[in-house]
């Protein structure tokens, strides 16, 4: 597999700032950092982005404006003790497909929850966003994107000296 190859891939796409190959000891420090994120309501997370990002054999930190797969992806979901998808962030492009359902309740703009999912134990789950942008003749096969939360953000701007500016946001890619 050829990391260049891939890089020149991610760095092709129009809304890609900046990507590098961290090197391991900076990975460690946002998975670790990662591994330590708490949801603000309390609830319980379950990271799957996380898990599945680690799995992989090789890394890329990427910054970008926008969306850099054109995909519509979920990354945040609520599941209830069966595993039972019971409240979604959705693609705004998405929401035409929900609008109208009484069996819903919008908590913002793109995510909704099932009003029976109230009481018990729901857990918040991060999803991985499967890529379509990379993984073709480029050598990487199942990439996966992390969005990292804000403090492992933080790492991932210094490694790839950028600033904080909420026009862009920052992701662990991992590939095999």
């Amino acid at each position: 597999m050829n990391e260049e190859t891939v890089l020149a891939e991610l760095r092709a796409l129009p809304n890609m700032i900046k990507c590098l190959v961290p090197d391991r000891e900076d990975l460690e420090r946002v998975f670790g950092e990662e591994a330590e994120s708490k949801t603000s309501s309390g609830m319980p997370l379950d990271n799957r982005a996380l898990t599945e990002c680690m799995d992989r054999g090789s890394h890329i930190f990427a910054v970008f404006r926008g969306e850099f797969d054109p995909i519509p992806y979920v990354s945040v979901q609520m599941e209830d003790p069966d595993g039972n998808i019971v409240g979604q962030q959705i693609p705004i492009s998405e929401r035409p497909r929900y609008e109208g359902r009484e069996d819903l309740v919008w908590l913002s703009d793109d995510f909704w929850m099932s009003p029976t999912a109230m009481g018990g134990e729901i857990k918040v789950v991060l999803v991985p966003q499967h890529l379509t942008v990379i993984g073709g003749g480029d050598g990487a096969s199942d990439p996966v994107a992390m969005y990292p939360s804000p403090p492992a953000d933080r790492i991932v701007r210094e490694v790839l000296g950028v600033g904080d500016d909420p026009s862009t946001a920052t992701a662990v890619i991992g590939y095999n």
